[in-house]
């Protein structure tokens, strides 16, 4: 596929199907992560991947965030976080691992971890497995 096909033709995909990446594709996807613009060779982010039962946790630990949160009060909001995890059979969490740095700002840093989850994206896309994004 080329760089551009990808690029301009990228879409999120709201529920995702068997099978999961298997390993060499997930090598790509967080590969493809590694080129993130990364000002200072920082590597600001971290990935963590949830699959199987996992899933289920991941969504009572989200419902559990809600209502500490406050917002937990909301039947239709507890029931979407803890049935989100389920729309994959791979959650892959981004996590910004921010620092500080005498040269890079903790934005900068920020935006870093964004552009690799933008990789993953583009490369899920790109090997034809999809993905989509959920902001927490």
């Amino acid at each position: 596929m080329e760089a551009l096909d990808v690029l301009l033709n990228r879409v999120s995909v709201p529920r995702l199907v068997e099978p999961a990446p298997d390993a060499a594709q997930r090598e790509i996807l967080f590969s493809a992560a590694l080129r993130a613009p990364d000002h200072g060779q920082l590597r600001p982010y971290r990935f963590l991947t949830v699959e199987g039962d996992a899933r289920n946790r991941m969504g009572d630990l989200l419902a559990e965030a809600l209502i500490e949160s406050g917002k937990g009060d909301d039947e239709k909001a507890l029931e979407k976080a803890r049935s989100g995890p389920l729309r994959a059979p791979l959650v892959v969490v981004v996590v910004a691992r921010l620092q500080d740095h005498f040269k890079v700002p903790k934005k900068e840093q920020a935006i870093t971890a964004g552009c690799a989850a933008h990789g993953v994206l583009l490369a899920a896309y790109a090997l034809g497995v999809g993905g989509g994004l959920a902001h927490r």
